[in-house]
């Protein structure tokens, strides 16, 4: 069994516009869900549903079957401005899309068709030898890879273009080449990209980025910017900030605050981390935050959701202008059901439930959401054609959204972070170890 893909372009309609937060959230009929989730199970195949401005040029796409018969999970994905990348149930990476800087980690030496080619088909990146891929994240144009290595040690490698690779020069590199990390940073737990910039997250609280940074610099190598001194749970980099949140669930976040993406209650700019006030004054445990072009997200520790920043584009998932403060978001009509997951991508949002079900919002431009083809999504939607899918992956590029659904066993519902109960403490790390 090989990967389904779906592609849905400017031609998808998938519903209307509903204005009313929550309208959406109909009951579905259990035994029809239930079915479905078990067929699901039973076939144990990924099908990746890609909308918007998708560089895919085809309906359907299968990988090889030389490849394919022993390959019936995806992982992973994440999401560049014209590329994608994944990762499958026995730790290899797939890239499709345009390769234009090298993105995709084929060499200019490709004859024409082959590169033509890659806008058709996923192919297998060849060049991290016997590693296994961790984790994938896409820049604009630029992929990286956390692998561990022979000696169960998580390194970097990287291709696309320079300015998010942090090798020191000015070319792009088109085959997967390993990035240098200042020796200090050993205890590599996650490695992040956005825009142009990238970063890495440690063990034990350093954060070390290169790229363009917030205020109009470059920073050409890695190195260690912030040492929260305490191990992080959840971290992730926009167009100008930067979020993360500590075991102890409390949240920071740092760079442009102009539009109140920092959470700070103003328009200020901060260049280290800075605690997020209104959480602990109102006493919401913070279990995971999202950052976007000029919004924020987050989750807390029962699964609800909160935005703040920029919704000038309604990328914060509610009516009204920018806020300055986190605002909880009314996405469900059910108290029992929770969000589950969050993503941000430029100017969209998209959570996943408690029940399994993929919401987005935000710009809707050429059905990029997966449901209405109006300009913009005001509140939370359910992507239709998912419902009784068990979701594995999402991610979200500046121009088109990946959601990848699969059996329940590799799901984002089934690797729960969401505590119910709300006098249970435990906490688990969202960088979790593959469960294989």
């Amino acid at each position: 069994m090989g990967y389904l893909f779906v592609i849905m372009g400017s031609i998808c309609c998938c519903g209307t516009e509903d204005p009313v937060p929550g309208k959406n959230a109909v009951a579905i009929n259990p035994r029809s869900r239930t079915a479905r989730r078990k067929l699901n199970e039973e076939n144990k195949e990924s099908t990746v549903h890609i909308y918007g401005y998708s560089p895919i040029k085809a309906n359907k796409l299968n990988l090889p079957k030389e490849i394919s018969e022993n390959l019936r999970f995806i992982t992973r994905v994440a999401v560049g401005e014209s590329h994608m990348a994944m990762i499958a149930g026995n730790f290899q990476v797939f890239v499709c899309g345009s390769n234009s800087y090298g993105q995709l980690g084929f060499s200019r030496d490709l004859v024409p068709d082959k590169i033509e080619d890659l806008r058709y088909n996923p192919l297998k990146i060849e060049g991290i030898g016997l590693m296994r891929a961790m984790e994938v994240c896409c820049g604009n144009n630029h992929t990286l890879i956390m692998c561990k290595n022979d000696k169960q040690k998580n390194v970097i490698v990287g291709f696309g273009k320079e300015v998010g690779l942090g090798l020191g020069d000015l070319t792009d590199k088109f085959t997967p080449t390993l990035i240098p990390v200042p020796e200090s940073l050993e205890l590599i737990e996650s490695v992040h990209a956005a825009f142009n910039r990238s970063a890495a997250i440690t063990e034990d609280g350093k954060i070390c980025m290169w790229g363009e940074d917030f205020f109009g610099g470059r920073i050409d190598a890695p190195k260690i910017v912030h040492d929260l001194k305490e191990r992080m749970i959840s971290f992730s980099v926009g167009y100008l900030h930067a979020l993360a949140v500590t075991e102890k669930f409390q949240a920071f976040s740092w760079g442009d605050g102009s539009y109140g993406e920092l959470g700070h209650d103003d328009n200020k700019s901060r260049t280290e981390p800075t605690r997020i006030e209104h959480f602990i004054q109102n006493n919401i445990l913070v279990l995971k935050m999202a950052a976007g072009s000029r919004f924020s997200l987050a989750l807390d520790k029962i699964g609800g959701i909160y935005s703040f920043g920029c919704n000038t584009i309604k990328e914060c998932g509610r009516g009204g202008e920018r806020s300055l403060i986190p605002q909880k978001l009314s996405l469900f009509t059910d108290e029992k059901t929770a969000g589950q997951d969050i993503f941000a991508g430029a100017s969209q949002g998209a959570c996943v439930s408690n029940e399994g079900e993929a919401f987005t919002w935000g710009d809707a431009a050429a059905g990029r959401l997966g449901h209405s083809m109006g300009e913009l999504s005001s509140f939370p939607k359910r992507v239709e054609e998912l419902l009784g899918n068990e979701i594995t992956a999402v991610g979200i590029g500046p121009q088109f959204s990946v959601i990848v659904d699969g059996p329940y066993s590799h799901s984002i519902r089934s690797q729960s972070t969401i505590v119910r109960d709300k006098q249970n403490s435990h906490s688990k790390l969202l960088f979790p170890d593959y469960f294989y």
